[in-house]
């Protein structure tokens, strides 16, 4: 869809600006709607709270697959930003 268009074109720090200027409801049905082709490299760009927010909402196996597409030092952060029980979930 047209949205899924526009998105692919943007480079992760583009995307990442755009998510951190959406409300929190709009910023999850964007993420919902990229799915898995959300370029991993966004999450290195967003703040702790509002990365903290999407990665809450996302299933296990998607930032499974996020962090496992991170260098180490950008999964490394991502994997300490989130709470102990989430980080269970997703190790």
């Amino acid at each position: 869809d047209r949205i899924f268009e526009i998105c692919a074109d943007l480079s992760a720090p583009d995307l990442a600006e755009l998510l951190t200027k959406l409300g929190a409801d709009k910023r999850r049905e964007l993420a919902e709607v990229l799915g898995d082709s959300l370029d991993p490299e966004v999450f290195s760009y967003l703040d702790h709270e509002i990365l903290n927010g999407l990665l809450q909402e996302m299933p296990g196996p998607q930032v499974a697959a996020i962090v496992n597409a991170l260098d180490s030092d950008d999964a490394i952060g991502l994997i300490t930003d989130l709470d102990e029980e989430r980080q269970q979930d997703i190790l």
